[in-house]
């Protein structure tokens, strides 16, 4: 139910503010609420676009089962939602997806007579100060060559992207993909999750390097690995963006 995930997304968000940047599990956490993020803007969002009522226009369905299929699925009057708009907004600072949807969001609630029978302000307010003050890190793919040097060591080989300030790097024992593509009307996998597992589900490298100079080759050694498995990497680099 998106609106429980838009509460839940909300109350990860207050976590990481309490926690503060040091926190341990602050990644994890910050993965967790990406990942709930992306399957509201992904497979919870339907388009009707048939006339008025919560069954029209687009927006997050009400309820998805994921134990057998789910046909039709139509966008519902879902409120409290607007966290996973804004948690997507601040892991990524990429606006092309999110910016696009809570436009169709809004116009959807509007339209069904709904957008002021929202409770609180806090999930709106926090939207618009994203939409007026956009996030000034944008989390971009880098592509990555990797070698295996030894049964428990990669060796790892990128260009550092321009505008570079830090990095995350991911392992995983099957192939990194940005996401699965689950289709919830067919109860399918579009991406094999036997052999893929979603960016934010992957385990993070402690520590990777500080980024070099743009367009430098910079190199990594990941060492002590499990030999008896084969790995595989993904790197993304925070990149400030121009205001």
């Amino acid at each position: 139910m998106p609106f429980q995930e838009g509460i839940l997304s909300e109350g990860l968000w207050e976590f990481l503010q309490a926690e503060g940047p040091d926190w341990p599990q602050r990644q994890l956490t910050f993965d967790l609420a990406f990942g709930i993020a992306s399957w509201t803007l992904n497979e919870a969002w339907r388009t009707n676009g048939k006339g008025l009522g919560c069954w029209a226009g687009s927006g997050p369905t009400y309820e998805i089962f994921i134990d057998r299929p789910n046909a039709p699925l139509d966008p519902s009057c879902s409120q409290t939602i607007w966290f996973n708009f804004y948690n997507y907004a601040k892991y990524t600072g990429n606006p092309k997806l999110w910016v696009d949807k809570i436009s169709q969001y809004i116009k959807h609630l509007n339209g069904n007579g709904t957008f002021y029978a929202e409770y609180g302000t806090i999930f709106e307010g926090a939207v618009v100060d994203e939409v007026l003050n956009q996030e000034p890190l944008q989390l971009v793919d880098v592509p990555l060559n990797t070698e295996r040097v030894s049964p428990n060591t990669y060796h790892l080989t990128w260009t550092v992207p321009s505008g570079a300030e830090s990095y995350r790097l991911k392992c995983s024992s099957t192939n990194i993909a940005d996401w699965l593509t689950f289709d919830p009307v067919t109860n399918q996998f579009t991406t094999d999750p036997a052999n893929n597992t979603p960016w934010f589900a992957a385990s993070d490298i402690n520590a990777p390097p500080v980024p070099g100079l743009a367009g430098a080759v910079q190199t990594y050694d990941v060492e002590g690995l499990n030999s008896g498995k084969e790995s595989h990497f993904a790197l993304r680099a925070y990149v400030r963006t121009q205001q």
